[in-house]
């Protein structure tokens, strides 16, 4: 019975991980799309444009963030002190504590870019 427990776990803790991942990939994709011009009225300026997908990158990230403390979240239950889950409750939380901190890294860099993403593009 508790190697299904483990199973189980480890299932959760897999999806929260992979749409987390998903989410960080929607960031890294949102700004090379908006540096292409995808979806620009044609009234605005690229810089603008960019800098506007600031705001989106910071909301992926967040959304990764919220789903790195759900994985992190799913071994902290106080039933689950069993030898046989350590090891995988000790993989999954460093696993889960990385990507809180590229998140939290990733919302920092959406805020730079939301605030002064016109910026960059011009002088570059």
């Amino acid at each position: 019975m508790e190697q299904f427990k483990k199973v189980d776990h480890e299932k959760e803790a897999k999806k929260y991980r992979t749409l987390a991942l998903l989410f960080i990939g929607f960031y890294i994709l949102i700004p090379i799309l908006a540096l292409m011009g995808a979806m620009k009225p044609e009234s605005e300026a690229l810089g603008i444009w960019f800098q506007r997908s600031g705001s989106v990158m910071v909301l992926f990230a967040s959304i990764a963030e919220f789903f790195s403390v759900k994985m992190h979240g799913v071994f902290n239950p106080a039933h689950l002190t069993n030898e046989p889950l350590f090891n995988t409750k000790l993989k999954f939380s460093l696993q889960s504590f990385k990507l809180m901190a590229v998140s939290a890294v990733l919302i920092g860099l959406g805020t730079l870019i939301w605030g002064y993403g016109d910026i960059f593009v011009k002088s570059a």
